[in-house]
């Protein structure tokens, strides 16, 4: 009954998003988010659960298709060098595409989930760049992720507890295993609550630490910031005891890069507010681990050999690289057989170890594709760069936004290098390939919505201080009147901007 009513809710808003972009991007998160407890329940725990966003995102690829016909146009001549790596992206994955196919019987089936995965995740980046409808979007759907993403991370303190232990959606038990972590002298039991693993729940934990840090920052009365504080100490002890150092290690990177752009491009009252909150929060994250007293194991664990980081950075990066394409030559093995859940498809596939994202993409694509993702993730770094540069202005409520998100952006590359094991998951690498366009949608906002709009690249090339127009919606009051939609009344808990 679990399993065919959540069939019925997918079907139902794979529908809604076809027609109406916000309810079935809110549809998409609440499906991502529940998949794995719905998952749990379902006798034999069946694999194809991960797949369950998938056919929400694809409708919401169409929808954007069917009432934007030449959005590939629009987007390239807002984000060029963008597009342009996009698009080099998905033709280096014709080769790969053409190994895995002929590799042995049932092999085509790798070819299809590795097109179907990088597609996604391709046209969820356009998606995400045209999502919103008028200032504030991005930043209500990212505050309505958290908020619906926090309660579930309450299942990690009922397992660590020992709360509801006979409960088959807390903990990994369904799968008949236990994820343990070892140093020496010392075992952790890592957690995962309500997700399927606690890789999958500490990166949820994450983000969510680093986006309640944004609103925190937003928010204009102290019962908003206070909320917030609060919500990021929840999800950051909860982070704490997944377990997984590659997920803690993004709170540094993003914490860095975030000061650097205020430091360097924000305004001295912006930087004061912004090191206030940070030490707020950490505040309140440190009473907060000191208040639940988790077992000191953990952190042992997380502070046995803090260079281990960086020796895990070189061996899952560099090195693993280099065996890969020793091991399997330059054009790699194949698309897909590397992909999240590979391992349950009965085809013909080689053998492959890589843990790194860098050495997954190697293994699958070969160094073209390797060179080509490179050149994506420049393009998006430098996209980044240059929209909290020169291209946001300074007072603008998008420009917080904006630095935040591209830290956070950062913050996942780092820990993509390190493990590419989650972001093979499809819910993760659809909401980021969602997450890079919102990034990116700032600039129609910030910029003109005339045909003659001037795009990252001509701002790369001119001065900082482009000519504003109106955006879509001019008056930020009027954004949101007339909610009567119950998207709108989703979308709209948070109101109150700097």
């Amino acid at each position: 009954m679990v399993r065919f009513g959540f069939f019925a809710l997918i079907a139902f808003s794979s529908l809604v998003a076809l027609t109406d972009r916000r309810k079935g991007m809110v549809l998409f998160l609440l499906i991502g988010l529940t998949q794995d407890p719905v998952r749990k329940m379902v006798p034999g725990a069946p694999g194809y659960f991960t797949l369950c966003t998938a056919p929400v995102l694809f409708a919401l690829i169409v929808e954007l298709v069917k009432n934007r016909p030449g959005f590939w146009g629009e987007f390239r001549s807002w984000l060029p060098g963008l597009a342009l790596a996009l698009f080099l992206f998905a033709i280096s994955l014709l080769p790969a595409a053409g190994l895995s196919a002929t590799y042995g019987p049932g092999s085509w089936m790798f070819t299809a989930v590795g097109i179907f995965s990088y597609g996604i995740f391709i046209l969820g980046i356009a998606v995400g760049f045209f999502w919103p409808g008028r200032e504030g979007d991005t930043e209500r759907l990212l505050a309505t992720y958290c908020l619906l993403c926090a309660p579930l991370l309450g299942g990690v303190y009922l397992e660590y507890l020992g709360l509801f232990s006979g409960w088959p959606v807390l903990g990994t038990s369904v799968f008949g295993h236990e994820w343990i972590r070892h140093i020496p002298g010392i075992m952790v039991k890592m957690v995962a609550g309500f997700f399927r693993s606690p890789d999958i729940m500490g990166w949820h934990a994450a983000m969510v630490v680093m986006l309640s840090f944004l609103f925190a920052f937003r928010s204009t009365g102290w019962s908003s910031r206070l909320f917030w504080i609060v919500v990021g100490c929840w999800a950051s002890v909860a982070m704490f005891l997944c377990g997984r150092r590659k997920m803690l290690y993004m709170i540094p990177v993003f914490i860095s890069c975030f000061l650097w752009a205020y430091y360097f491009v924000g305004t001295g009252a912006r930087r004061a507010g912004a090191i206030s909150i940070l030490l707020l929060s950490s505040i309140f994250a440190v009473a907060g681990y000191q208040a639940f007293n988790p077992d000191s194991t953990f952190l042992q664990y997380y502070t046995y050999e803090p260079s281990d980081a960086f020796d895990r950075l070189e061996r899952h990066g560099l090195e693993a690289v280099l065996a890969t394409f020793a091991q399997s030559g330059i054009m790699g093995e194949g698309l897909g057989f590397a992909s999240t859940g590979a391992h349950r498809i009965s085809g013909s596939h080689p053998r492959v170890w890589q843990e790194g994202g860098l050495s997954r993409i190697a293994v699958e694509l070969g160094l073209p594709g390797l060179i080509c993702l490179l050149f994506l993730g420049f393009q998006i770094i430098r996209g980044g760069f240059i929209l909290v540069g020169r291209r946001i202005p300074r007072d603008a409520q998008v420009f917080q936004t904006t630095v935040t998100m591209f830290a956070i952006l950062v913050a996942n590359a780092a820990s993509f290098v390190v493990s590419g094991q989650h972001f093979g998951a499809p819910f993760v690498s659809g909401f980021l390939a969602v997450f890079i366009g919102l990034l990116f949608s700032a600039v129609r906002f910030a910029g003109s919505v005339s045909n003659e709009a001037p795009t990252l690249a001509h701002c790369a090339e001119g001065s900082a201080s482009l000519p504003m127009s109106a955006p879509l919606v001019s008056d930020e009051t009027d954004a949101f009147q007339n909610a009567d939609r119950w998207e709108d009344f989703v979308l709209s808990f948070w109101t109150k901007r700097k």
